[in-house]
């Protein structure tokens, strides 16, 4: 029987974690203010609050899409 293997690590450490290995895995290099930013973008989303009204993003943005035409 295995056992499952929690690692307490925090949100920042997770995402730095897969970004990393998601760029060396792409074959990209990017600056370290790149990935330190996107890395806090994907926590970011992690603190915001749901609204109870949310509309999906594909029709916002074919709301917006319509309105600027």
């Amino acid at each position: 029987m295995s056992e499952a293997v929690f690692r307490r690590e925090s949100a920042v450490e997770y995402f730095k974690e897969l970004v990393e290995g998601a760029l060396a895995h792409q074959g990209v290099n990017v600056g370290e203010l790149t990935a330190f930013y996107v890395v806090h973008l994907l926590t970011g989303f992690l603190q915001r609050p749901a609204a109870n009204d949310a509309e999906p993003l594909a029709l916002k943005l074919a709301a917006a899409l319509t309105r600027k035409g």
